[in-house]
């Protein structure tokens, strides 16, 4: 659900970032504020969600060197790039956000 909320914010966030589309700093900072909410609260309830539901004994005995296709990280050390991935979006999302302050001189204003 969280997800599906995010999709349409996105979708009404590329609409206002279109040329010739009018709206206000604070409509398009309201956006990326709702967001930045999903990207927060959206992984973690997967998770959740995930691990309620997974047959453990299952998932570990499949470990046992039949997936070494899986591209995930062995070592505690490493890196998972899905999460650097994801990151990535976010600190953008940040930039974003802090590109549309500074042109707006930190007021609320129109955008067109």
């Amino acid at each position: 659900m969280i997800a599906a909320m995010a999709m349409r914010k996105l979708q009404a966030l590329h609409l206002i970032a279109t040329p010739g589309v009018l709206t206000t700093t604070d409509v398009v900072l309201a956006i990326i504020n709702d967001l930045d909410r999903a990207l927060l609260q959206a992984p973690s309830m997967f998770l959740e969600r995930k691990a309620t539901q997974t047959d453990w004994d299952k998932e570990f005995e499949s470990l046992n060197g039949k997936n070494d296709s899986f591209n995930f990280p062995r070592a505690g050390d490493q890196i998972d790039p899905e999460i650097e991935e994801f990151q990535l979006h976010h600190a953008s999302l940040h930039e974003a956000v802090q590109d549309v302050v500074e042109a707006a001189d930190g007021e609320i204003r129109f955008f067109q």
